[in-house]
């Protein structure tokens, strides 16, 4: 449509139409930016042709698109040699993914905007490909997700949408992949809320069977895990939202994950391999509790591996409490016999100085049952003089061959009466 008024003219215009192929028009297309919240597809010419080499911008411009979800048709099919890929900036640089043929995984994208890049060389072509972009909310977004792999060691922030939605039930794996990790601090932001029966749940795996913690509203203690990686599960109910949470994953090396541990509570019967790291760090102050909680443990066995070796200097001790008021060994390198603990936890206090290091120490800890602690008992020697009551399991276990030999050191014991209590019952042989 031409349109001019009654006062004045001028010389006009003139412009060149020129036809367009299907593949001359693919490559002088920029891209689009849409401005609603519709699925959008986006498709090569079919066939395609060969020496193209063309990169399109796509941009979602609502103000509540945060990010895009991809999905490649099973129609997609390229010839040997011919790519695309989806990238965050024209250049091609920061590449997001490349497409092969055929259908594969969603590409979830955390922004609302990606570049499409085409290219087909000069051997032969094929169908193309065909894609759908769906623009995501920030909860939308967030259930997509699968978590993230950090390629550097530095602190990271991890949160939810603020405020979160309704119905979550959203796992993610977060790691890092640099080789210097080992362990991972997890600390909360003040600003985490969560509401009514909202719970964040940190695991070593998808299904949630080896739990590390549970943080739900108003407990937001730091976490410390000891692996370069964690599995989080956000859920919420259909009654109520809040803020969210907010946390960073602080990566930590060997020796400050060491520094930082505590040491672990174990809820089942099985050893449990307990070491420094290899080699060890100068100027260490660490005391770890270790504790078996199954009510079938009744003692510990340690066994100190022959790889143990410590400086002349550094000190490990075993202890029954933290203030090391009441000591169990003191291991050095030519002490580090088997240990028998009448307990069911222990701490382990290791102290080095500045000078050399050396390889650090390996135990296990294998709890023991009432018959265990039995069997692997010699006696007592009492080194009072007054009763003492002396008994097996109660039940007794199957098979036992066990001899133990008691004795009192006093100098003024010369005899020793036994007495059975009426409670003693033997069966059979």
């Amino acid at each position: 449509r031409f349109y001019t008024n009654a006062a004045f003219i001028d010389h006009g215009y003139q412009y060149t139409a020129t036809p367009l192929t299907v593949c001359e028009l693919f490559r002088e297309t920029p891209g689009r930016t849409f401005t609603g919240l519709g699925i959008q597809t986006m498709e090569s010419p079919h066939p395609y042709c060969n020496s193209l080499d063309v990169t399109q911008g796509y941009t979602f411009s609502d103000a509540s698109a945060v990010g895009v979800k991809i999905e490649v048709s099973d129609s997609t099919v390229l010839a040997d040699g011919d790519t695309v890929t989806i990238s965050r900036d024209r250049a091609g640089t920061d590449i997001i993914r490349t497409i092969d043929n055929g259908a594969m995984e969603d590409i979830i994208i955390s922004e609302p905007a990606f570049f499409l890049h085409f290219h087909s060389n000069g051997i032969e072509t094929n169908y193309g490909y065909v894609l759908t972009a769906t623009p995501l909310n920030a909860c939308q977004l967030f259930q997509n997700s699968t978590g993230t792999e950090f390629t550097e060691a530095t602190p990271q922030v991890i949160e939810s949408p603020h405020p979160y939605c309704n119905n979550f039930r959203v796992t993610q794996r977060f790691s890092f992949d640099d080789p210097s990790v080992t362990g991972i601090k997890i600390v909360f932001s003040d600003t985490t809320v969560l509401r009514g029966y909202d719970t964040i749940t940190f695991s070593r795996d998808e299904a949630r069977t080896d739990v590390i913690k549970r943080a739900e509203r108003g407990h937001f203690e730091d976490i410390l895990v000891h692996d370069p990686f964690f599995y989080l599960r956000f859920y919420t109910n259909r009654w109520y939202f809040d803020y969210g949470y907010v946390f960073t994953a602080y990566p930590l090396t060997a020796c400050e994950l060491f520094a930082e541990s505590t040491g672990e509570e174990f809820s089942d019967m099985t050893a449990r391999v307990i070491e420094s790291p290899h080699p060890y760090c100068n100027n260490l102050d660490v005391t770890h509790g270790y504790a078996f909680t199954s009510s079938s443990a009744v003692g510990i066995k340690l066994e100190f591996s022959d790889s143990t070796a410590l400086h002349s200097s550094d000190s490990l001790i075993i202890s029954r409490d933290a203030e090391r008021t009441d000591i169990i060994a003191v291991i050095t390198n030519s002490n580090t016999h088997d240990l028998i603990l009448s307990e069911t936890a222990f701490y382990v206090h290791f102290i080095t100085d500045d000078s050399s290091t050396n390889h650090g120490y390996t135990l296990t800890a294998t709890p023991l049952t009432a018959c265990d602690m039995f069997k692997l008992s010699t006696g007592a020697l009492f080194t009072e003089a007054v009763p003492q009551v002396i008994e097996s399991p109660h039940p007794y276990c199957n098979l036992l061959r066990v001899t133990h030999r008691y004795g009192f050191s006093d100098e003024s014991v010369v005899a020793i009466r036994v007495v059975f209590s009426d409670a003693t019952v033997l069966r059979g042989y």
